[in-house]
């Protein structure tokens, strides 16, 4: 190998190693130093595995977080919709009340109606019967008049 590849195999290693650390920073101590006893290639390709392993994991993580995203996002438009049913649900018992507010209204001027109607009744009825009582006074009188002709 040439020597002035070497500065740049170690810069890349180098990197390697911190991209490792940073994917595993609690472990993994056994493949560096089984790395430290070989070759400039094997360590290379060690590490580059090291690397690609950590980027597939990394990969699946993202992958895992995507379905969980999807689902979270699929939960929120499902609460959308049912908070859209929800309004729609609500306006309807509104517009509800309000027509039955409305028809309560118009009992209450239909009892105040028939309240007056019944109040003219009972005057027509303590009428009618004020005039039978004159009527039966009239006729008595008249009974007694021809009585004492």
């Amino acid at each position: 190998m040439p020597c002035y590849l070497l500065p740049k195999i170690k810069n890349v290693l180098q990197a390697i190693d911190n991209c490792v650390r940073v994917a595993w920073p609690f472990g993994h101590r056994k493949h560096y130093l089984a790395a430290k006893q070989m070759t400039n290639s094997d360590q290379f390709d060690t590490r580059f595995n090291l690397l690609l392993t950590a980027f597939e994991r990394t990969n699946q993580q993202i992958e895992q977080l995507g379905y969980r995203i999807d689902a979270v996002t699929q939960q929120i438009e499902q609460l959308g919709h049912r908070t859209d049913s929800n309004a729609r649900a609500i306006e309807q018992s509104n517009q509800k009340i309000e027509r039955i507010s409305q028809q309560i209204e118009q009992l209450g001027h239909r009892t105040d109606s028939n309240a007056r109607a019944i109040e003219a009744l009972t005057d027509t009825v303590h009428e009618l019967k004020r005039d039978r009582a004159q009527a039966y006074s009239l006729m008595a009188n008249l009974a007694q008049s021809q009585a004492n002709l």
